[in-house]
């Protein structure tokens, strides 16, 4: 539950925002108003492109790899994301890459944390009660996504500390959320069990 709430503070307070970070990057310079909607929606598309796609195709090909385990792309999609973002938060207006990197931490995040979040409660729970659990789950990462929608832009805004510090504060949610993982679960006899 609270993977899936760290999950949801990082997915939902960068996708929703994309737009942001985006204008940070540098993408959404234009003319006129027309130009700079034209190139934030060439930048969106962009991302979906080189990001969402790849990501749920690797996960399409390598979630049922019994030799990577869900746990395992769960948790190196969590930490190649949380360095990923770091750089980004780091030095992201010298860098001249930044969207690039952006677009690579979308390729593992919905490889590894976005994929395996909806798996692995499916697979924990006990049959008897595991729907009630998946829901519980859901709805903890739920709270996570209104937390991140709600202060993202405030916390980013000219009155607040700024999209690097934002950044940085995503970062620390996704090492947070291996970290957690590594602590609850362990094999036993094939299955995963809390």
């Amino acid at each position: 539950m609270s993977s899936w709430f760290l999950l949801d503070v990082a997915f939902y307070g960068v996708n929703l925002n994309q737009s942001v970070i985006l204008t940070e990057f540098g993408v959404s310079q234009g003319a006129n108003e027309y130009d700079v909607l034209k190139r934030i929606a060439i930048g969106n598309s962009m991302i979906a492109i080189a990001g969402y796609v790849p990501g749920y195709l690797f996960t399409i090909f390598f979630v049922e790899v019994e030799k990577l385990g869900r746990r395992w792309i769960k948790i190196q999609g969590f930490l190649i994301v949380v360095f990923l973002f770091a750089v980004n938060a780091g030095d992201y207006k010298h860098l001249g890459i930044g969207g690039k990197i952006f677009c690579l931490g979308i390729v593992f995040f919905i490889f590894g944390p976005s994929a395996a979040t909806f798996i692995i409660p499916a697979e924990v729970f006990p049959v008897r009660v595991r729907a009630f659990g998946h829901g519980i789950s859901a709805a903890t990462g739920k709270l996570g996504a209104i937390l991140s929608a709600l202060l993202f832009n405030y916390l980013s805004g000219p009155t607040g500390i700024g999209l690097s510090s934002v950044l940085w504060i995503h970062s620390f949610a996704k090492f947070s959320a291996p970290s957690l993982l590594i602590l609850k679960f362990r094999r036993r006899s094939g299955r995963i069990e809390m």
